[in-house]
C-alpha cells in the first residue's frame, strides 16, 4: 500500500488534537494537585503554630497562674512572668503579640495593653472557653478592638489554659504568631513540590502524547489495511469482487460507450488441490492463476479474485467478436504446469463470457458471466458465453429482486405428486413441486427455477422446499403412514460446502425420520462440481436419506461414476417411458435402464405415466414405482388425504 501524503497530514492533524486533548486534563490535575499541596503545607504550618501556643501555655502561662480560674486582674509576679516570657519569644521572632483572658472572656494582660473591652467577647474566645484551641490567618491589629495600623500576616490563635489535674479551662491564652516564618517554610517545600509535580506530570503528558502518537499511527494502519481489504484480496493482492466492479465502473464512467468483454473464470477441482497439497499450497495454486491472467490480460484489462477459485477479467480492449477465442487465451495463460510444494500442478479453468452493452451495470454483466461459467463446466472444452435464451431475461430478473421477500412473506407454495407402486398400487411417496404466487398468477417452476439455480437464492428456497414439504408430512398424520417425500435439489445446493449440514438440521428439527426424505438430483447437476456433489450426496445418504437419479438416460453419467455414487434410486426419463409402448428402441432402453439399477440394488422409478397400457408395460419390465398424470396430477396440500382416500377406495374396487 502507498503512502498517501493527504493522509499523512490528517493522521498529524488528529496527533495534534489527541494531544492538545490530553494535556487539559494533564494542567487542570497539575493545578488540583498544586491547590491541595499549598492547603496541606498551610494546615502543617497552622499546626505547627498551634504547637507553639500548646507548648507557651502549658510551661509558661498555667505555671505562672497556677489552678485557679483568671477572674480580675494578675498578680505583679504573674505579670512579670508573662512579660519575661513574652520577651523571650518576641525576640526570638515566634511571637507578636500575648493576651490572656480570664473565664469571662476578658483581656486580664496583654504585652501591649491592647485588646481590654466591654464588648461581648468574639465566637473564637467562647469556644477557647469550652475547651477548643480556634486558628485563624489574619492580619495583626485587624480586630475592631485593636489599636494602630494594620500589620503582618499572622496566625491568631485562642488557647484555652487548662488545670492540668481535672482539664477545668481557667482562661484564654490569645496569641498572634507570625506567618512570614511559616509562609517562608511552605513556600520553600512548595516550590520543591511544584518542580516535582511539573516533572511527573510532564512526564504523564509525554508518555500520554507518545500513546496517543502511536494509537493514531495504529489506527491509520488498520484504516489503511481495511480500506485495501475491502477492494483487495490479501492472498493474491488482486482486486476483489467490490474492488473489481468498482474499478470496472469507473472506466466505464470514463468510457461509456466502450463496455468490456468479462470473463468469469472458474478453477476446476480445486477442491482436490486443496486435499492433496493443504491449504497454503492451494493458495499459491491461486496467486500463480491470478498473476498469469494478469499478463495475460494486459494493461487493458481489470483483472481480480470474485470468489475461493473464481476470478474475473474485463477486458476494454477490442478483442474481436470471437469471445472465445479470447476465453480459450486465457484458458491457455493457467495451462502450464505450477509449482506448488515442490509438486508440478496442471490446473485447469472453466471461462463463461460475455460481452457488455452500453449502461449495462457492472454488476448485471458478472452475474451474466457467472452464469454462463455454470453451463462451462459441463462443457467439453470448458469454455461458454451466455445464452439469453437459456438464462433470466430482464422480466425474470425483477422476479428474482421479488424472491427473496416472497420466500419469507408466504407467497410460495408446493404442489405434491403422487408416486405408486406398480406391484400392488401402494401410495409410497409424493414429489414436492414449488409455484409461487405473484399477484393473481401462479407460476410454475419453469417460469423461475433456471433464473433461481443460477443466483444463491437457491439456498433459501431449497432451505425452504425442504422445510414446509417435512413440516406437511407432520401435518398430514396418519393419512401420511408410509409415504415419503421427494424434493429436488439443484447443483448449485450440492456446490455448497455448508448444503449438507443445513439440510440435516431441517431434517432434525422436523422430527421426521431422514429415511422419509428423497433428494433428487439431474444427471447434468452431478456433472458441474462431481466431488462436491459426492461429498454432500454421501453424508446425506450416511444420515438415512434417499438419493435419486432425476432424468436418467438423459445426461452423461458414466457407469463407473455412477457406481461410486451413493445412490438409491434412478428416474426413468419420461422421454423414454412416454413412447414405451410405440417405439421398441425406447422399450428397450426402459428394460436396459430397469436391468441396470437393480443389478446395483437400486430403486426404479418410471416418471410421465400418461395412460394405463404404459403404466401396464412398466409393470411388466420391472419398474418399482410410477407417477405421472395417469396417477394423479400435482395436487396442493389440502387435496392430497380426499384423493388418496378415494384412490384407495378405486384400489378396493379393483381388486374386489
Amino acid at each position: 500500500m502507498r503512502s498517501d501524503p493527504s493522509r499523512r497530514r490528517r493522521g498529524a492533524r488528529l496527533f495534534a488534537v489527541y494531544a492538545a486533548a490530553s494535556l487539559i486534563p494533564v494542567a487542570a490535575l497539575g493545578a488540583l494537585l498544586a491547590v491541595s499541596y499549598r492547603a496541606d503545607a498551610t494546615a502543617r504550618g497552622m499546626a505547627e503554630a498551634r504547637s507553639q501556643a500548646a507548648l507557651l501555655a502549658d510551661d509558661i502561662v498555667v505555671p505562672a497562674v497556677g489552678q485557679v480560674p483568671l477572674r480580675g486582674a494578675l498578680r505583679a509576679g504573674t505579670q512579670t512572668v508573662l512579660r519575661n516570657a513574652f520577651d523571650l519569644a518576641k525576640d526570638d521572632g515566634r511571637l507578636l503579640r500575648l493576651r490572656l483572658r480570664d473565664v469571662t472572656g476578658v483581656v486580664v494582660w496583654s504585652d501591649d495593653g491592647s485588646g481590654v473591652s466591654s464588648a461581648k467577647p468574639d465566637d473564637e474566645v467562647l469556644d477557647a472557653l469550652h475547651g477548643e484551641t480556634v486558628s485563624t490567618l489574619t492580619h495583626l491589629n485587624s480586630d475592631s478592638d485593636d489599636v494602630g495600623p494594620v500589620g503582618p500576616r499572622v496566625v491568631e490563635i485562642y488557647r484555652p489554659v487548662a488545670e492540668s489535674a481535672d482539664g477545668t479551662v481557667i482562661g484564654v491564652l490569645e496569641m498572634y504568631v507570625p506567618y512570614a516564618p511559616i509562609a517562608t517554610d511552605v513556600n520553600a517545600g512548595l516550590h520543591q513540590m511544584y518542580a516535582l509535580l511539573a516533572v511527573g506530570l510532564g512526564a504523564l503528558w509525554l508518555v500520554l502524547a507518545f500513546i496517543s502518537a502511536s494509537t493514531t499511527k495504529r489506527l491509520r494502519k488498520q484504516s489503511q489495511r481495511l480500506q485495501y481489504l475491502v477492494h483487495y484480496d490479501e492472498a493474491s493482492g488482486l482486486l476483489n469482487r467490490v474492488g473489481f466492479t468498482d474499478a470496472v465502473d469507473r472506466r466505464l464512467a470514463a468510457d461509456p460507450e466502450h463496455p468490456p468483454a468479462i470473463a468469469f473464470v472458474n478453477v476446476c477441482r480445486f477442491r482436490d488441490i486443496n486435499e492433496a497439497l493443504g491449504r497454503l499450497s492451494g493458495d499459491e495454486v491461486l496467486l500463480q492463476v491470478g498473476r498469469r491472467l494478469v499478463t495475460t490480460a494486459g494493461d487493458s484489462a481489470v483483472v481480480g479474485r470474485l470468489g475461493g477459485d473464481e476470478f474475473g477479467v474485463a477486458d476494454f480492449s477490442p478483442v474481436g467478436d470471437d469471445l472465445a477465442t479470447w476465453a480459450a487465451t486465457l484458458q491457455d495463460a493457467v495451462a502450464q504446469p505450477i509449482g506448488a510444494a515442490g509438486v508440478p500442478v496442471l490446473v485447469e479453468v472453466a471461462v463463461g463470457y460475455d460481452r457488455g452493452a452500453p449502461g449495462q451495470p457492472t454488476e448485471e454483466l458478472l452475474n451474466r458471466a457467472d452464469a454462463a461459467v455454470s453451463l462451462a463446466k459441463c462443457a467439453v472444452d470448458r469454455r461458454a458465453g451466455y445464452d439469453c435464451a437459456g438464462h433470466a431475461d430482464a422480466s425474470s430478473l425483477s422476479l428474482m429482486a421479488r424472491l427473496r421477500d416472497s420466500i419469507s412473506a408466504g407467497d410460495l407454495e408446493l404442489h405434491y405428486q403422487p408416486k405408486t407402486s406398480l406391484d400392488d398400487g401402494r401410495v409410497v411417496s409424493v414429489e414436492a413441486l414449488v409455484r409461487w404466487r405473484v399477484g393473481e398468477k401462479l407460476l410454475m417452476p419453469q417460469a423461475f427455477l433456471p433464473s433461481v439455480e443460477q443466483t444463491a437464492l437457491i439456498h433459501p428456497l431449497t432451505d425452504w422446499v425442504a422445510r414446509e414439504a417435512l413440516r406437511q408430512l407432520v401435518a398430514w398424520g396418519p393419512a401420511a403412514d408410509g409415504v415419503d417425500v421427494a424434493i429436488n435439489v439443484s447443483a448449485r445446493n450440492l456446490s455448497d460446502p455448508r448444503f449438507a449440514d443445513r439440510l440435516l438440521r431441517i431434517v432434525a428439527a422436523s422430527g421426521v425420520e431422514a429415511r422419509r426424505l428423497t433428494v433428487e438430483i439431474t444427471e447434468t447437476a452431478l456433472l458441474v462440481d462431481p466431488d462436491a456433489a459426492r461429498e454432500s450426496l454421501q453424508a446425506l445418504h450416511d444420515a438415512g436419506m434417499a438419493v435419486s437419479i432425476d432424468d436418467f438416460g438423459q445426461g452423461q453419467t458414466s457407469l463407473s461414476y455412477l457406481a461410486s455414487l451413493p445412490v438409491d434410486e434412478l428416474k426413468v426419463d419420461r422421454a423414454f417411458v412416454s413412447r414405451v409402448c410405440v417405439d421398441p428402441m425406447h422399450d428397450a432402453i426402459v428394460r436396459s435402464v430397469v436391468q441396470l439399477g437393480h443389478s446395483l440394488g437400486l430403486r426404479v422409478v418410471a416418471e410421465g405415466i400418461e395412460d394405463e397400457p404404459t403404466i401396464e408395460r412398466l409393470a411388466y419390465l420391472g419398474a418399482d414405482v410410477g407417477q405421472g398424470y395417469f396417477i394423479a396430477r400435482p395436487m396442493h396440500a389440502s387435496a392430497f388425504v380426499g384423493w388418496q382416500a378415494a384412490y384407495a377406495q378405486s384400489r378396493l374396487r379393483v381388486v374386489g
